[in-house]
């Protein structure tokens, strides 16, 4: 539905795809960051939500009024949108539930049609994970997850290094991509070129 959604809105409004499935990890985050108002178990993570943006000038943007046309689009195709909510007013964020509940979907029940545009098997949670965690539970998750970065093991990055030398430095600081996200490996290289390790 995504796919025919994205083709009815060419040529005149082009969105972007920014996230379909989540993971509960991601979710957390969010609901911890007061970016969502769901704790672990959404839509996204059922894959029957989709988040879009629109680029303007190169850079990622929220126009209202391109916004509100492809939602527009896509609640023909029966999506519901964001932008309607009440209470949570979520212009990026498209879903199709099919007539069920999220709590429905917690509990497994799914509609006809969900088998046939998703591959995904989520597992569902044994109760409504959606209570607020305590800032001490927040904290041990991400001491956790720290820990577990900490304890990964670094590639030769000295290695890579040398390669990318050779390579002219892409990936880093030939523009292609002055906006992407950078490796352990490369950031330890910027840090080396600036100095402030050997």
């Amino acid at each position: 539905m995504v796919e025919l959604w994205l083709n009815h809105c060419k040529p005149n409004i082009e969105p972007n795809i920014s996230e379909t499935y989540r993971s509960p990890e991601r979710q957390e985050w969010l609901y911890a960051q007061n970016l969502s108002s769901v704790k672990t178990y959404g839509a996204h993570y059922f894959g029957v939500a989709v988040d879009f943006y629109f680029t303007e000038n190169g850079k990622t943007a929220y126009p209202a009024a391109k916004m509100k046309a492809a939602a527009d689009i896509a609640k023909k195709h029966g999506f519901t949108w964001g932008g309607d909510w009440p209470k949570l007013h979520d212009t990026p964020h498209l879903e199709m539930l099919g007539g069920i509940s999220l709590a429905a979907y917690r509990q497994g029940k799914r509609p006809p049609w969900y088998n046939s545009i998703t591959n995904i098997t989520p597992i569902i949670p044994k109760d409504d994970d959606d209570d607020m965690i305590s800032q001490e539970q927040f904290n041990d998750l991400a001491n956790n997850w720290i820990r577990t970065l900490g304890e990964l093991k670094p590639s030769d990055w000295n290695e890579k290094y040398q390669t990318w030398q050779k390579a002219k430095d892409q990936g880093i600081f030939d523009g292609t991509a002055p906006q992407g996200f950078i490796t352990r490996e490369q950031t330890a290289i910027v840090l080396q070129r600036l100095g402030l390790i050997k």
